[in-house]
C-alpha cells in the first residue's frame, strides 16, 4: 500500500461516522448526494494536497496526529468551493509536511471554516503594505473588482476571527491589521 493509499484509507476510516451521521439525518436520498459530494470533496483535497506536498518535496511516509488530521478532515470534506478547498489542501498539506507542521495549530480549521472565498483574497492585501487611497477598503475593492460592502464584510469577518484587528493607533489608512494568528494562517496557505 502506498502513501496515498494510506491517506485515502485514513480519510475514509476518519470520516465515515460523519458521513453516516448525515446520512441518517438527512434520509437516503439527502444522504446519497451528501456522501457523494463529501467523497468528490475528499477526493480533490486528496490530489491538491498530494501535489503541494510532492511541490515541497516531502516524500516518504508521514505520520501525522488524529488529533491534528481528524477535525481537519472532517471540515473539509464538506466545502465544494474551489478557493477554500485550496486553502483546505494547503493546510493538510502543511499539518503533514515536518518543516511546518510545528506552524499548524489546531485553531485554524475553526477559523478557515468560517471563512467565506472573499475573504481569502482580502486577507493577503492586508497583510501587505503600502499607501491605500482613497482608504483600504476602496483599495481592496478596486484591486479585487468588488464591491465596497463585500470588502467591508469580509473586513468585519476578518476581524472577527481574530486573523486582523483594528489599528487604532495609526491612521484610518492603515486600519485593520493583520494580527500574529492571522500571519501565521497566512504562511501556511500562500
Amino acid at each position: 500500500m502506498d502513501e496515498n493509499d494510506l491517506i485515502k484509507t485514513g480519510m475514509e476510516v476518519i470520516l465515515r461516522p460523519v458521513t453516516d451521521i448525515a446520512e441518517n439525518a438527512l434520509g437516503r436520498m439527502g444522504g446519497d448526494w451528501l456522501s457523494e459530494s463529501r467523497a468528490r470533496n475528499r477526493a480533490k483535497l486528496k490530489q491538491k494536497t498530494a501535489k503541494i506536498l510532492s511541490d515541497a518535496g516531502v516524500k516518504g511516509d508521514v505520520d501525522p496526529s488524529p488529533s491534528v488530521v481528524a477535525p481537519l478532515l472532517s471540515a473539509a470534506q464538506d466545502e465544494g468551493r474551489e478557493d477554500l478547498l485550496n486553502v483546505w489542501a494547503k493546510l493538510l498539506a502543511a499539518a503533514l509536511n515536518p518543516a511546518s507542521s510545528t506552524q499548524y495549530r489546531r485553531e485554524f480549521v475553526e477559523i478557515v471554516k468560517q471563512l467565506e472565498p472573499v475573504d481569502v483574497l482580502v486577507l493577503p492585501l492586508l497583510a501587505s503594505s503600502g499607501s491605500y487611497k482613497p482608504s483600504r477598503i476602496e483599495f481592496i475593492a478596486s484591486q479585487l473588482k468588488r464591491r465596497n460592502p463585500e470588502i467591508e464584510l469580509s473586513i468585519r469577518n476578518l476581524l472577527r476571527l481574530d486573523v486582523a484587528m483594528d489599528n487604532t493607533m495609526g491612521s484610518r489608512d492603515n486600519w485593520p491589521i493583520v494580527t500574529a494568528l492571522g500571519r501565521e494562517l497566512l504562511t501556511l496557505v500562500s
